[in-house]
């Protein structure tokens, strides 16, 4: 066999066992929100080879990393939160499926729905199938609605109404979370992220930590220390 091209196989493997190292570690040495910085780097890095990946393939579409996001999320999770807490990711109820379903003492607990950005489904703000969907899955799973969550890597193409409600464009701050339905169910987590729709970065291919910081820090919504202040 090629050994060029086994390498496609070979470090598909390596990228997947990164996330088997799996040593529980302690939030509360880390400050200045360090770790929300760690997760943007590390998407915004993945996001990066995509789209040079893309350049370089003709490929006129991205790839999707919906599942790379979810995995680097139940990842973090998974570190963070102490031996009383199950992750269990795709859990099937009857017809419901959450994304990140998280057992307390072996009980459920809290549910994470993820997504890249609304997309599609933005109308389900509007039309309540967003609240259908949390009064669901708080029934079949028995998990309090309160205990539901949509985190959102970014809030994507969405109205500047929506991301209003979480982060103020002028002063590249977030705001305090929304208490009304339906927004209270969201947590954006940046405003910006993908270098392909940065404009500045459009012809650069290597994009240095320092430079990341500083987007992180103008970009920044909610931080993934507060999520898991939710959760416990």
């Amino acid at each position: 066999m090629n050994k060029k091209r086994a390498g496609i196989s070979k470090y598909y493997g390596l990228f997947l066992k990164s996330f088997e190292t799996l040593e529980k570690d302690n939030l509360e040495k880390y400050k200045n929100n360090e770790i929300s910085y760690e997760i943007y780097n590390q998407i915004f890095k993945i996001r990066n080879y995509s789209r040079n990946y893309s350049k370089v393939f003709n490929r006129k579409v991205n790839q999707s990393i919906s599942n790379i996001f979810q995995d680097i999320i139940a990842y973090y999770l998974k570190i963070f939160l102490n031996e009383k807490y199950d992750i269990i990711l795709e859990e099937k109820e009857n017809e419901y499926v959450p994304d990140i379903l998280i057992k307390k003492n072996k009980k459920n607990h809290f549910i994470i729905e993820l997504k890249t950005n609304l997309g599609y489904c933005r109308n389900a703000i509007k039309d309540g199938t967003i609240e259908k969907r949390i009064c669901n899955l708080a029934k079949h799973f028995n998990v309090n609605e309160n205990n539901i969550i949509y985190i959102l890597e970014t809030p994507g193409n969405v109205s500047k109404a929506f991301l209003e409600n979480y982060y103020d464009r002028k002063t590249s701050k977030s705001k305090i979370h929304p208490k009304a339905k339906p927004y209270n169910y969201f947590y954006p987590l940046f405003n910006k992220i993908d270098p392909k729709y940065m404009k500045e970065f459009r012809n650069i291919e290597n994009i240095n930590d320092n430079i990341i910081k500083e987007l992180f820090k103008k970009n920044a919504i909610t931080y993934f220390e507060d999520i898991i202040k939710l959760i416990k």
